[in-house]
């Protein structure tokens, strides 16, 4: 198990949301994408970091530049414009 995810989920060590952070940074410096996933969904939850969806959504693109398919997703869904409350149900 990757030490990003021991730290995040507590398995075999004390949960520690900004050491996993750290550690997921380090992975995504590297180019792993999972680590570039896991630390968007930690800055769009705030959690063990501020929250910040722009840096998120930057995470998720390295992400998918990397492989991840559903870091592709994400980013696509983060940086789609807002649907307008009036157009949801499609033009009469």
């Amino acid at each position: 198990m990757f030490a990003g995810q021991m730290n995040e989920y507590a398995r075999g060590v004390v949960k520690d949301d900004g050491k996993a952070a750290r550690l997921y940074e380090r992975a995504c410096d590297l180019q792993w994408a999972p680590g570039c996933y896991n630390l968007a969904i930690m800055y769009e939850r705030g959690t063990g970091v501020p929250v910040d969806r722009a840096k998120a959504g930057d995470l998720y693109q390295v992400a998918c530049t990397a492989g991840a398919q559903a870091g592709c997703e994400k980013a696509r869904e983060m940086h789609a414009p807002p649907v307008l409350p009036f157009l949801e149900g499609g033009l009469p």
